[in-house]
């Protein structure tokens, strides 16, 4: 699990760097939902990396540690689930992209709650947050395509 501790420390760091109304994508949970999409030998690994790093994530920016890493898990165990009910030939890159940009939302959208942010200052930070996001969804699929051609090839 060592590129998921190196993915914590790079979200960590970047958010000490863009401290203040701006949010960092969940980069540790992109890469944790991946990890549970594709790498199926490895779920438990998953499971407890994702509770661990959103306990620490808790400790070191909310104050109220558990909430990151309950919201993190669900997340992966119903993305999981959903992702082994589909076919095979369902499981394609836009819905990857789909289970990254839902999973990042709610949690970025619970954090701000918990923040105790005024309305409008949610909306604002989860439009800048989606800019963000976006483009970052989008680099890991293209990614994850290249990968699986290569894989598959």
């Amino acid at each position: 699990m060592l590129p998921g501790l190196a993915v914590w420390l790079l979200q960590d760091f970047l958010a000490v760097l863009a401290s203040g109304p701006l949010m960092i994508p969940e980069l540790f949970l992109v890469l944790m939902l991946y990890r549970s999409l594709y790498r199926s030998e490895s779920f438990s690994a998953t499971v407890w990396s994702t509770f661990l790093g959103g306990v620490i994530f808790d400790l070191r920016w909310l104050g109220f540690p558990g909430v990151t890493s309950f919201l993190s898990v669900s997340i992966l165990l119903v993305g999981r689930w959903v992702w082994l009910t589909l076919p095979s030939s369902g499981r394609t890159i836009g819905l990857t992209a789909f289970f990254l940009w839902a999973g990042q939302s709610l949690v970025s959208l619970a954090r701000l709650v918990l923040w105790g942010l005024p309305i409008e200052d949610v909306f604002r930070t989860m439009l800048q947050q989606q800019g963000y996001l976006l483009p970052v969804v989008g680099i890991v699929c293209v990614l994850i395509a290249h990968l699986e051609r290569k894989w598959n090839a």
